[in-house]
C-alpha cells in the first residue's frame, strides 16, 4: 500500500509537471522558443505575406511552412514563431516564377511583405487584327483603341479605331498631306466621353491638330477653327464636353467647339500648362513661377511656387500635376523640377537631368521618373507601412546598360513595368534584401509599345512575327495582373 507521503510527492510532481507544461504552452503561444545551444528562451518574430496570386507555397530557409503554422487572414499569410535572424523567404506557385528575398526578422515584430507579385512562366497573348500598327492609345474606359498606321506604298497616314469587345475595326482618318507627330510627348488624346479624339500631326507648314468625331468620322483641322498661328498643346477640357484648351502665341485659350466664337484667354505669357478637374496650372514665362486658376474662366488666380524655374521663357515646358502641393516640371533640356509641399516642409528639387518622363502614383505619395537607362522613385510623403519611406527621399530602382522604354506604374503602384531589349519586365519598389525583377513577356520587337489598362487588368503591347524580316507589327494583350477569385481560388 502506497503511503500518504508517497501520494503527496506524486501529487506535487504532477502539479509541478502541469505548471511547467502550462508555462511552456503559454511561452510558446506568446512567441517564445527555447534555444538549446544557448540554454535560454528567445522571443520570436513573425512574417506576414500578401501575394498575387493568393494561393502560394511559402518556404523559409528551404523549409516548407505547413498549413498548421499558417493563418489565412485578410487574404494574407501570417507565420508566427520565426526565430530572430536573416532568413531566405521564398514564395512559389505552380506555373509561376519564384519570388525570393532575404527577410530580417526581429523579436516581437512581424516582418511584412504586402505586395509580393509572381509573374507567370508563360502567358497566352490574345492577338488583334491590327496589322501594321505603330502607336496606339486606349480610350478612357478601356473599351476602344485608336492606333496609327503608315502605308509606305501609298504614303498615307491612317488612324483606325478598334472596338475591343466586338473586334470591329474602323478607318476614321487618312491623309497624304501630313504625318503623325514625331514629338514623342504628343499623343492621340481621347475626350473624357470617348466620342472624339485629337490627332497631333505635322504638315509642311508646321504643326497641326485634327479633331475627329468618331461617330460620324468627320475630321476638322484645328487651324480652320481658330485664327491664331503656332498652335500647340491642344487638350480636352476634363470637365466640360466639347471644350478644348490650347496655347497660341504664348496665351492659354479655352475654346467651345460647338461655338468657336466662345474662345477665352485664361492666361498670357505661359511656357506650359496642365489640367485638373477644377483648375488649370500654368508656368509663367516671365518669372518662372507656377500659378493655378479656375478651369473655366481663369479667375481666382493663386501663386503656387516661390522659386523660379530656369529657362521658363522658352515654350514647351511639360507640367505634370497631382494637386497644388505636388507638381513636376520637365524643361526643354530635360531637366526635372519637383515642387512638394510636404507634411514637414516645402521642397523644390532639381534631382536630375535627361529626364524622359514622370508619373505620380494614384495617391500622390510617389513620383516615378526615368532616363533612358535608369528608373527612380521620389517619395512625397512619409509611409509607415513596411517598407517605410521618408518624405523627400529618392530611390534608384534599377539601372540598365540597354535602353529602357515604356516605363509606367503597375496597378497597385508598388511595382514598375518597363521594357528593355526583347522583354517586358516588372520590378518591385521594396528594396529590402534585393529587388525582385521578373520578365512578363518576351517580344521580338525592341521598339514595341507597351501600355497597361488597369480597368481591364490587361497589358497591351505591339510585336512583330518571329523570324520574319518583312513582318509588320500587330497588337496583343495579356491578363496582367491576374484577377483573383475568392480566397485565391
Amino acid at each position: 500500500m502506497i503511503g500518504i507521503n508517497t501520494r503527496k510527492i506524486f501529487f506535487w510532481l504532477l502539479a509541478l509537471f502541469f505548471v511547467s507544461t502550462a508555462m511552456l504552452v503559454i511561452f510558446y503561444t506568446l512567441g517564445y522558443r527555447f534555444n538549446f545551444k544557448r540554454g535560454i528562451f528567445i522571443y520570436t518574430g513573425a512574417i506576414t505575406v500578401k501575394s498575387l496570386p493568393q494561393k502560394v507555397s511559402i518556404f523559409i530557409d528551404d523549409e516548407p511552412i505547413s498549413n498548421k503554422r499558417t493563418n489565412y487572414l485578410n487574404n494574407s499569410y501570417h507565420i508566427n514563431g520565426v526565430k530572430p535572424h536573416s532568413h531566405l523567404l521564398e514564395i512559389k506557385a505552380p506555373g509561376y516564377n519564384t519570388w525570393f528575398k532575404k527577410a530580417a526578422v526581429h523579436s516581437g515584430v512581424s516582418t511584412e511583405f504586402w505586395n509580393v507579385l509572381l509573374t507567370k512562366e508563360k502567358y497566352s497573348p490574345e492577338k488583334y487584327f491590327t496589322h501594321k500598327i505603330e502607336k496606339f492609345y486606349i480610350s478612357p474606359k478601356g473599351k476602344k483603341i485608336a492606333y496609327v498606321q503608315n502605308e509606305q506604298k501609298t504614303g498615307e497616314f491612317l488612324v483606325k479605331i478598334l472596338d475591343i469587345e466586338t473586334g470591329i475595326l474602323e478607318n476614321i482618318f487618312s491623309s497624304k498631306e501630313c504625318k503623325f507627330s514625331t514629338n514623342r510627348t504628343e499623343n492621340i488624346e481621347w475626350s473624357p466621353q470617348a466620342h472624339k479624339i485629337i490627332i497631333p500631326a505635322q504638315e509642311e507648314s508646321g504643326k497641326c491638330y485634327f479633331i475627329i468625331d468618331i461617330e460620324n468620322k468627320q475630321a476638322v483641322n484645328f487651324k480652320d477653327i481658330v485664327s491664331e498661328k503656332e498652335i500647340r498643346n491642344v487638350r480636352w477640357d476634363p470637365s466640360s464636353k466639347d471644350f478644348l484648351f490650347y496655347v497660341a502665341e504664348g496665351c492659354l485659350h479655352r475654346l467651345n467647339l460647338n461655338d468657336p466664337e466662345e474662345n477665352n484667354i485664361l492666361a498670357q505669357n505661359i511656357s506650359g500648362y496642365d489640367l485638373s478637374s477644377s483648375n488649370v496650372f500654368y508656368l509663367q514665362s516671365g518669372n518662372g513661377i507656377i500659378y493655378k486658376a479656375d478651369l473655366k474662366n481663369g479667375k481666382s488666380e493663386k501663386q503656387i511656387t516661390t522659386s523660379p524655374i530656369d529657362g521658363a521663357g522658352n515654350s514647351g515646358f511639360r507640367i505634370i500635376t497631382y494637386d497644388e502641393k505636388r507638381i513636376a516640371v520637365i524643361s526643354n533640356d530635360k531637366k526635372l523640377y519637383i515642387y512638394n509641399d510636404g507634411d514637414d516642409e516645402k521642397y523644390f528639387n532639381q534631382p536630375a537631368g535627361e529626364i524622359l518622363g514622370v508619373q505620380f502614383s494614384n495617391d500622390g505619395k510617389k513620383l516615378l521618373y526615368w532616363t533612358d537607362r535608369e528608373i527612380f522613385v521620389y517619395f512625397t510623403r512619409d509611409w509607415d507601412v513596411q517598407p517605410a519611406r521618408i518624405e523627400n527621399e529618392t530611390k534608384l530602382i534599377t539601372r540598365f546598360s540597354r535602353q529602357i522604354k515604356n516605363v509606367q506604374w503597375s496597378k497597385e503602384y508598388e511595382h514598375i513595368i518597363f521594357s528593355a531589349g526583347n522583354a517586358v519586365k516588372v520590378i518591385e519598389l521594396d528594396h529590402r534584401g534585393h529587388r525582385n525583377i521578373m520578365d512578363i513577356v518576351k517580344i521580338n520587337d525592341e521598339n514595341s509599345q507597351v501600355t497597361a489598362n488597369f480597368s481591364e487588368n490587361k497589358l497591351y503591347f505591339t510585336d512583330l512575327a518571329a523570324n520574319d524580316e518583312n513582318a509588320a507589327a500587330d497588337l496583343y494583350s495579356i491578363e496582367f495582373p491576374e484577377k483573383n477569385g475568392f480566397l485565391g481560388r
